[in-house]
């Protein structure tokens, strides 16, 4: 009998019709099939060359399924699903400061809440494609908490800002809620703590400083929305005289450790100190759109070559966590708007929610792509519908034809979290139920 050379690993995906692989190349492979060993990839490429030289007593056919690196959603607030549907078609600032902030008052004090609305992020996302997230928000432990249990990658940054907030009454102690933040939450090979200063019109230039400051010493991700709403902008400039980028840039705070969400009113020079200093940027269509906070120049983003991913923000502004959705809008949005078909093209929509976007959480060397030495973060496709037949180009199927419900099956290092539409981690139907009940008593207040 000959002897069987094969190397053992720990599951064999087999037989997709394409593994969408998202590496730099944009490697498309027919036919091909993914082994995986310690929660990690050992290898990737067609079926037949890695059924010959790798075996598994847990060996799946994906027949019928595109693989693919799981999905990178860089900006959300995960408790808010809470508050989703509770107040729509309102400009953002009277949609923060009338609703949003007196609602997070009331019910946010909760870290039970929070990690409720969490928990509900976490079981939406992992069942729509997403393995990984960004969040800012308060109590931010508690998101920990509910990404570990659902087995979900996360970048966690607690929210600071200058005034009273639930998990921080007294605004004089909001750096030592910082601090206290990173030593109670350490870094694993699921989650990742970051600080997440508000924004330039809620937090002042001491505690911007100071925040980027910690972030720095601890070399974390500092989070920041920037730009978002032209009234943003005026605002800031009628307090300092300059515009929110510049305010930055003249405080220091601009570098590699910044993560800048929205930027839709950043002019080109902010956009060229962003790209000169090694920031990233995050882009939220749909949520600007909803708002109407207006549409950032994504193009002149891919012109400078500064790195981008794609967030859903909160679902109380967009109103799901639904990554497919939210990059059909990101291809098609800036193509309208320019008058440019060839805009924001499906393969670039594509990396700014895997390979990109993992870059703009500073994860790039762990996960984003389906190559060996990566975290098995992995999902499985159906293609057995009338809206994805037929099919011609894979890529372009991801991000135009696509929906978060034809996800199937997910792994997030190498573990199964989803099987056949089926959250395996957590009861979703009883996260439902809890919430459910607490909405009840949210519409009565």
């Amino acid at each position: 009998m000959a002897e069987d050379r094969s190397i053992a690993v720990d599951l064999l995906l087999t037989n997709a019709d394409f593994v969408v692989t998202c590496d730099k190349a944009h490697r498309v492979i027919k036919n091909g099939a993914v082994a995986v060993k310690a929660g990690k990839i050992s290898a990737v490429g067609p079926s037949h060359e890695i059924i010959a030289q790798y075996r598994s007593e847990v060996q799946l056919d994906m027949s019928g399924h595109i693989l693919m690196p799981g999905l990178v959603n860089c900006h959300v607030h995960a408790p808010m699903t809470l508050f989703r549907g509770l107040g729509d078609d309102l400009p953002l600032e009277k949609w923060l400061f009338n609703l949003i902030f007196p609602a997070e008052s009331r019910w946010m004090r909760s870290s039970e809440n929070v990690y409720l609305g969490a928990l509900l992020a976490c079981s939406e996302m992992l069942l729509g494609g997403t393995t990984t997230f960004c969040d800012g928000y308060f109590f931010e432990e508690q998101v920990a908490l509910a990404a570990e249990a659902a087995g979900i990658r996360a970048v966690v940054a607690q929210g600071i800002l200058d005034f009273p907030t639930p998990d921080c009454p007294n605004p004089e102690r909001r750096f030592k809620r910082a601090e206290e933040f990173l030593s109670g939450v350490n870094q694993t090979d699921m989650i990742f703590p970051a600080l997440f200063c508000h924004a330039p019109y809620t937090c002042s230039p001491e505690t911007i400083g100071t925040i980027h400051s910690l972030c720095r010493h601890h070399n974390i991700p500092f989070l920041m929305h920037l730009s978002e709403t032209s009234e943003e902008v005026n605002s800031v400039k009628a307090k300092y005289g300059v515009t929110p980028g510049r305010l930055l840039q003249s405080l220091g705070v601009i570098d590699r450790h910044c993560i800048f969400i929205h930027g839709v009113w950043l002019d080109d020079d902010e956009l060229k100190t962003i790209k000169d200093r090694g920031s990233r940027l995050v882009h939220c269509p749909e949520s600007n759109l909803k708002l109407a906070s207006g549409i950032a120049n994504v193009p002149k983003w891919l012109d400078l070559e500064i790195p981008f991913g794609i967030g859903t923000d909160g679902a109380a502004s967009n109103n799901n966590l639904d990554m497919f959705g939210e990059m059909r809008t990101a291809a098609q949005l800036h193509k309208g708007i320019f008058l440019d078909p060839t805009l924001c093209n499906a393969a670039e929509i594509l990396h700014s929610a895997t390979l990109k976007g993992a870059e703009v959480l500073g994860l790039e060397p762990l996960i984003g792509s389906i190559e060996p030495g990566k975290y098995a973060d992995i999902i499985a496709l159906s293609l057995k519908s009338p809206h994805l037949t037929p099919l011609y180009d894979p890529l372009s199927h991801i991000v135009y034809a696509a929906k978060a419900s034809d996800v199937r099956h997910v792994w997030v290092g190498g573990k199964q979290v989803v099987y056949g539409g089926t959250l395996l981690s957590v009861d979703v139907q009883d996260i439902i139920d809890s919430v459910e009940k607490l909405s009840r008593e949210i519409l009565k207040k």
